[in-house]
């Protein structure tokens, strides 16, 4: 409890700043981006209040607790995978950590006790919603409520137990060779498909076993019989639904007493595990080793050619986001994953793509224009979500004083960190294209002005998310974690990219456009937009940049 107290202190930065009463900033930033998520949680309970209603009807109103909680715990599991390996792994107290009197599950215990308590915040944007308002509308008593709080603070645990122990397997076997932080990067990548694999499996499996006569017959029981369908995700969120939905008799104390005592034996079993594996794949993990190579007259030549300060520069950005396992995992291969995500839900059905095929032909028939709105809409939030221009002045760090010696202007090195930004995220998307036109047999046409307009907004998001790191460097870091985890800017380019991509969703909608001029209109638009940017770059920018220390 000692060590994860030290944990949130020196690795959040929140609270009072010392000798003072004033409220440190990130405080105000934190509740300022919570209170812009209130419009998402109001519209998440008058869903879930209408649904009360309808589901009522045929007594099936309690899968909507087993939905949200079956939902939530997922969306630990799945985002815990990057979190605990980050935080078990890639932050740099780990080297500190070792030498001292500490056991692997002392650190370890500390370490996930951390990682459960920034959960609670995607917790509370999920099933806060759903409990208030089914709890509301149904009339629930005071023990609805208490168990909900039990059940809030307890669900985290056995998503992240099951990412961890992931996690600690792969990286204890990626231990070994001489390139430790090309394996561990590795391990970090098998893990993750691991994750990614086993809830298609999973969800294969339940799909498959369900028939449709017996989700007939569960229909017609009532007495929200269909809550096992939906909450067997993960060990003891079943217990978990049944307890809240039977909160008034005997069946829910004891269905939430076996959902605690299942969090409290897999904690146990972690923390075993945890002695066995975390030592012997952590040990070593900031060691680097290189290569002893003699080098010729020729490959020295080729080494020092010459070439263009801008286009040396991205390459530099580039093979230290490649080379960095924090920066890979977190900017990188995150533009990879989202045409996993965009098919995952379809995949994990026992039917062919015909879903998500018919879903784009009832699109196409509406209006080409909408597609594209949609595909270009999910460019930008590719571009502003992967944080690779909206961290690229912070992960300078300390060192930032060295690009003031550099030679080479402020203006092409804002221009080189945006540029890589579009590089990389256009990668993702050339991946996303051929998807499109292959399998939902989307228009070559509209494919094609995806890849124009969507590179022209790119470059506006990638200019704009180097500025708000401009206006706001994080430079004081003692791991490259907090560089872009742990970096407010990454998520303000976030929610700055949503709003763009939904302004120019609802504009082509609202005007009704066809293909062509939408096209014409959201790349004209975005062009602006660039030009704009770059100017107030130029003059702005420059001087954020010249005046800037760590």
């Amino acid at each position: 409890m000692v060590l994860a107290r030290v944990f949130l202190k020196s690795g959040t930065g929140l609270g009072f700043r010392a000798g003072k009463k004033k409220i440190n900033p990130q405080l105000l930033l934190m509740i300022f981006i919570g209170v812009s998520f209130l419009p998402m949680a109001i519209g998440l309970a008058y869903l879930v209040s209408g649904m009360v209603d309808a589901l009522a009807q045929i007594g099936q109103e309690g899968i909507i607790l087993s939905l949200g909680i079956g939902i939530t715990a997922f969306t630990i599991f799945f985002f815990g995978i990057f979190y605990i390996m980050n935080t078990f792994y890639f932050s740099s107290d780990v080297e500190y950590l070792l030498p001292l009197p500490l056991k692997p599950s002392q650190i370890i215990g500390a370490k996930f006790l951390v990682v459960v308590i920034f959960e609670y915040l995607t917790e509370l944007l999920i099933m806060g919603p759903i409990i208030v308002a089914y709890g509301a509308k149904s009339n629930e008593g005071v023990l609805f409520y208490l168990y909900s709080i039990i059940i809030f603070l307890l669900l985290p645990v056995v998503p992240l137990i099951v990412s961890s122990i992931i996690v600690m397997i792969v990286m204890r076997f990626t231990s070994i060779g001489q390139n430790r932080d090309r394996l561990k990067l590795v391990g970090g990548i098998i893990a993750m498909f691991l994750a990614i694999g086993g809830n298609i499996a999973l969800q294969r499996f339940f799909s498959s076993s369900l028939k449709e006569e017996n989700v007939i017959r569960m229909l017609t029981e009532g007495k929200n019989s269909l809550i096992g369908i939906t909450s067997n995700i993960f060990p003891g969120t079943y217990f978990a639904a049944k307890g809240l939905i039977n909160s008034t008799s005997l069946e829910g104390i004891t269905n939430i007493l076996v959902f605690a005592a299942i969090c409290i034996l897999g904690y146990l079993i972690f923390l075993r595990l945890g002695n066995l594996l975390y030592f012997k794949g952590v040990i070593g993990i900031s060691e680097i080793r290189a290569k002893r190579k003699k080098i010729t007259g020729k490959d020295l030549d080729k080494a020092i050619e010459s070439n263009s300060s801008v286009k040396s520069y991205i390459i530099k950005e580039i093979k230290i986001l490649i080379r960095t396992p924090i920066y890979f995992m977190n900017c990188v291969l995150i533009n990879f994953l989202w045409p996993v995500f965009l098919i995952l839900p379809f995949l994990a059905q026992s039917q062919d793509m015909s879903q998500l095929e018919s879903l784009f032909e009832l699109a196409r028939n509406g209006n080409e224009s909408i597609v594209f709105a949609v595909a270009f809409g999910f460019c930008i939030f590719i571009a502003a979500s992967n944080g690779i221009a909206a961290s690229s002045i912070s992960r300078e760090g300390q060192n930032i004083f060295v690009a003031k010696y550099l030679p080479i202007s402020y203006m092409s090195q804002i221009t080189a960190k945006a540029l890589t930004g579009v590089i990389v995220s256009m990668s993702g998307i050339v991946i996303m294209i051929p998807l499109l036109v292959v399998i939902l047999k989307i228009s070559l046409v509209i494919a094609i002005f995806v890849v124009i307009a969507g590179t022209v907004g790119i470059l506006f998001v990638s200019y704009a998310g180097v500025m708000i790191d401009l206006i706001n460097p994080k430079l004081i870091w003692d791991s490259e974690q907090k560089a872009v985890k742990q970096n407010i800017n990454v998520l303000l380019s976030m929610i700055a990219g949503v709003v763009v991509a939904v302004a120019f969703f609802f504009g082509i909608r609202a005007s009704k456009l066809s293909l062509v001029p939408a096209f014409l209109m959201t790349t004209g638009i975005s062009g602006l937009l660039c030009v704009g940017i770059y100017k107030l770059l130029e003059v702005k920018g420059v001087k954020l940049f010249e005046n800037m220390n760590a």
